[in-house]
């Protein structure tokens, strides 16, 4: 069996279809990939890292997002960027000739999904936010099924064509002993440990609110901060750099590594995970589901101004399900913001509170469903016998 994934721009669509093909590899060991992406993007970088023997063939297109605004320079480079995409991924498509595309999101996966339509391949998508993107509603006439990972989403596609699968987790994300994965990375056991992140290519505004809040945040002398920040990939925003340079301007002799640890990013973040008592992180489908499945607190900032405003769908759900608490961005002139004092003190109350962190850790394990991979691998064998 042959089998072509695609998905990228962020982790949160990478991370789903390296989940899918562990999932398909377990039953049909023999499969082969293979990965279409665009160069230099989150896809790149997690494919390549993959433990020796798990790396997937990568080919590269060209592709670019839907303009949100009616400039001709911008549309006239979508239109070409598409065309250009399609034309390469049908030739990659008839060389490779798979029995099955999966896509997991992001603009990467346009071109391919209407070249595989082109050519009649069969075809999945695996929708994992609340409200899916413009992307997967369009092109979603197209294939055989849409995977979705909440149920409400199935409304907003074509009846018939969705099954609730929930959101597939990669084996590595696996719950290990806090004990053992705080002793591995170096951590007291009796820390309290809040880990930050927004994302692989960061989040500039729980960036800039750790860096200004961190004096205050590590004003509870049991408190240790883990800080993803995301790597210098973004256009516009060279997360890691700007981070740092802020840090070493806000404190420049005060920043140590005994209670605060900054990186661009975690390739052991199941360690990070299982050392964390506390996640602070965007509001993403794949990093909420990361967290529930292993039952962890967390507090989801989610990212204001997406297209269907889907990160704040998804927070709103875990908060309905008492699984996560929410700080909500604010704006101000126009530009998103974090109200640093109000995102400060709810970390501090929140990991300071066992009973909540407790109540949290317990109802966010409901939101995730134990039985994706039975669902998949069971729709996946329906498409292929059709």
């Amino acid at each position: 069996m042959r089998i072509i994934l695609t998905g990228g721009g962020t982790g949160g669509h990478v991370y789903p279809a390296i989940s899918i093909k562990e999932i398909i590899q377990k039953k049909y060991p023999d499969t082969e990939f293979l990965y279409i992406g665009i160069k230099d993007k989150a896809e790149e970088h997690i494919i390549n890292a993959l433990p020796e023997g798990s790396v997937i063939p990568l080919e590269f297109i060209t592709a670019s997002g839907l303009p949100r605004s009616m400039s001709p320079v911008k549309i006239a480079r979508f239109k070409f960027d598409f065309l250009k995409g399609t034309f390469k991924s049908l030739k990659i498509i008839r060389k490779f000739s798979p029995d099955l595309i999966i896509a997991t999101g992001g603009y990467v996966t346009a071109p391919v999904l209407f070249a595989g339509a082109l050519l009649r391949k069969k075809q999945l998508i695996h929708e994992q936010n609340s409200i899916p993107g413009l992307v997967n509603r369009i092109l979603g006439r197209f294939v055989n099924k849409i995977f979705i990972t909440f149920q409400d989403s199935s409304a907003l596609f074509r009846k018939g064509k969705t099954v609730h699968t929930g959101y597939p987790t990669r084996k590595a994300i696996e719950i290990k002993q806090k004990s053992d994965s705080r002793r591995k990375i170096g951590i007291p056991d009796g820390a309290k440990v809040v880990f930050i992140f927004g994302g692989s290519s960061g989040a500039r505004n729980i960036n800039e609110s750790v860096a200004r809040n961190l004096e205050i945040l590590l004003s509870a002398e049991d408190i240790f901060i883990i800080h993803g920040t995301g790597k210098d990939k973004k256009e516009g925003y060279r997360a890691y750099t700007e981070t740092k340079n802020l840090l070493e301007e806000l404190y420049p002799t005060f920043l140590s590594e005994e209670r605060y640890r900054c990186r661009d990013y975690f390739y052991d973040i199941e360690d990070i995970y299982s050392a964390a008592d506390l996640i602070v992180c965007r509001a993403g489908a794949g990093t909420i589901m990361e967290c529930s499945a292993i039952g962890k607190p967390m507090i989801l900032v989610p990212k204001s101004g997406l297209p269907g405003n889907h990160q704040e769908k998804n927070a709103e759900f875990v908060e309905r399900c008492n699984g996560a608490v929410v700080v909500y961005e604010e704006k101000f002139n126009g530009q998103s913001c974090l109200n640093d004092s109000e995102f400060a003190r709810t970390i501090l109350n929140t990991i300071s509170d066992n009973d909540l962190l407790r109540e949290l850790s317990s109802n966010s394990k409901t939101i995730f469903n134990e039985n994706t991979s039975e669902i998949i691998i069971r729709e996946i064998d329906q498409i292929l016998k059709t």
